[in-house]
């Protein structure tokens, strides 16, 4: 009896304390190096909201449609970084996690700046990354000119890649988001090699995306709306901003 009685402690705490598995392509400072002291906000953020209720954190970099793919079919559990319209079948928290705005990027020393109008990039190059959404009518138009005036990357690093061929003369433009860009130009002390030359697009809110095959990914959805309110009333949201040089949204 005794006996049997540990057994269900055993098998009631192997089901509570999940091992979540996040999945993204790399996109600092919202998410990083899964090796670092600093992996990323959005990865702290995770970390504190779920491991006290005893389940850990298995982080992991990857392109960001497989990263969708692969979290749809329930092999992964959640995806950071999401926008709604990305995935509209998988299962997000009220709060969200950030705010996406994208700019484009170009040498500094070249004078050239976006005015707004979209038909100003038809005879330049811009480097956009695959699977990324920027709203309905960026997708449509980057769509229409791709191999002409978009080129699409996908990779590991997709960001570090159109860097690269931006630094090399293949690209002349980049559109990134605002924070991500400003992070990665600061770790590549290429602040002063590349300028900001005007925002594109809407905002949108971000978010921590689960599974939509995966039976306990409301279980994880009602663990982080119960906790993001006192998180940011605490003032701990601030504290996990900080190291990466942000403000509560």
């Amino acid at each position: 009896m005794l006996l049997r009685f540990f057994l269900l402690i055993i098998i009631s705490t192997s089901i509570q304390a999940d091992t979540i598995r996040i999945r993204a392509d790399e996109w600092f400072p919202m998410n990083g190096d899964p090796l670092s002291e600093t992996p990323g906000y959005m990865i702290d953020l995770a970390k504190d909201i779920f491991k006290p209720h005893g389940h850990q954190i298995h982080y992991q970099i990857m392109p960001w449609k497989r990263a969708v793919a692969e979290t749809r079919a329930g092999n992964s559990d959640c995806v950071v970084g999401a926008i709604k319209n990305e995935a509209p079948d998988f299962l997000y928290p009220e709060h969200h996690w950030g705010v996406d705005q994208a700019a484009i990027y170009v040498f500094a020393k070249e004078q050239w700046r976006y005015d707004g109008q979209l038909s100003s990039l038809i005879s330049r190059k811009t480097g956009v990354i695959l699977g990324y959404f920027y709203g309905d009518v960026l997708d449509q138009y980057f769509k229409i000119h791709s191999g002409d005036a978009f080129e699409f990357v996908s990779a590991d690093q997709p960001l570090k890649q159109n860097i690269r061929k931006l630094l090399s003369g293949r690209l002349n433009g980049i559109i990134e988001t605002i924070p991500v860009m400003d992070a990665q130009l600061k770790r590549l002390n290429l602040s002063d090699k590349i300028a900001f030359a005007g925002s594109v697009g809407e905002r949108s809110l971000l978010y921590i995306g689960c599974s939509p095959n995966n039976i306990n990914s409301p279980k994880y959805i009602e663990l982080i709306d119960k906790a993001m309110p006192e998180i940011r009333k605490s003032g701990k949201l601030k504290k996990i901003l900080h190291p990466y040089g942000l403000s509560p949204w």
